[in-house]
């Protein structure tokens, strides 16, 4: 038996009869026909052309039915998960592109080569790609928040002054990623303390809020 095409055909069964289905909810029918049906439908070898047509036109009037609450529970609970798979799709496409940015800023930050400590201009970029990188950990959609990057600057001059960056540039690339990392987590930690105090925290989500509205 092939699936997609039992789906396909209860979903064009549906639409020549006025009424449109998704291929989930259309699955998600078929599946619970068959094993709702076990008398008609055996689960333990392939159906036959007649038991796949009798699952298609079962599944059909299933769809059919009006005023019926399991049918309604059913679709809601199709919508509701398919809100949230794409919901994480979403979410799962944002985080790869986040950190794609991020490493290649990463690798910006590694690439700079200062002439020596004297090198004001080229340690002022660097720096200024160290802010960068920490501010695309929390900046979000859409124009940028002047607040988010006054927040951002001030934690990153208490955690790693412009003198630093000195000691910085003799690092290795694997120390130089540890401690890009750890700066991101101490700034963070700074502006969700800052938050608790009513001092800060701008452009970070409440998860409490957001949980409890």
């Amino acid at each position: 038996m092939d699936i997609e095409a039992v789906v396909r055909e209860i979903c064009a069964g549906c639409a020549s009869k006025g009424y449109r289905v998704s291929e989930i909810l259309a699955a998600f029918i078929a599946r619970t026909v068959l094993e709702s049906n076990p008398n008609e439908f055996s689960l333990d070898s392939s159906l036959s052309n007649s038991d796949v047509n009798k699952l298609i036109d079962y599944s059909i009037q299933r769809l059919m039915e009006r005023d019926n609450p399991s049918l309604e529970t059913i679709k809601m609970q199709v919508g509701f998960d398919t809100c949230y798979v794409r919901l994480e799709e979403d979410l799962q496409a944002g985080r790869r592109n986040r950190e794609m940015a991020q490493r290649e800023q990463q690798r910006a930050i590694l690439a700079v080569r200062p002439r020596g400590g004297s090198d004001f201009e080229t340690l002022t970029t660097l720096y200024r790609q160290i802010f960068a990188y920490l501010l695309s950990y929390y900046d979000g959609p859409g124009e940028k928040d002047r607040n988010v990057e006054r927040e951002v600057a001030a934690a990153l001059e208490s955690v790693f002054p412009r003198i630093g960056l000195k000691s910085f540039v003799l690092l290795s690339p694997e120390e130089k990623r540890a401690q890009l990392d750890e700066m991101a987590k101490i700034v963070l930690g700074i502006r969700l303390f800052n938050r608790e105090m009513g001092k800060g925290g701008a452009g970070l989500p409440n998860t409490e809020e957001g949980v409890f509205s």
